[in-house]
């Protein structure tokens, strides 16, 4: 868990949902090679302000076509709202 970036704030999900539910507490490991892009990772649900319930895992697996150009682009937007969902979902 304290190895995994944190959305918006470090490591390869710096710059990734900054300003959602996810932001601060949703920790992957991205994984990007070619035209695939993957994210796994856990959300924290709370009980509280800062005690965690329990972590809920996930795994996001994103291939590209190699036709738009922009392929890993489109994968990491889907990633970063599936992200978001989920964190605002179990934290509403």
């Amino acid at each position: 868990w304290d190895a995994l970036p944190i959305a918006g704030v470090d490591g390869t999900l710096k710059s990734r949902m900054q300003n959602t539910a996810a932001a601060g507490t949703l920790r992957a490991k991205t994984g990007t090679l070619n035209e695939i892009a993957n994210l796994a990772g856990y959300v924290p649900q709370f009980d509280g302000p800062s005690r965690v319930k329990s972590y809920v895992p996930f795994v996001i697996f994103a291939e590209g076509q190699g036709q738009t150009g922009n392929d890993i682009g489109i994968a990491h937007a889907a990633q970063d709202r599936v992200g978001s969902l989920l964190s605002g979902i179990l934290n509403p």
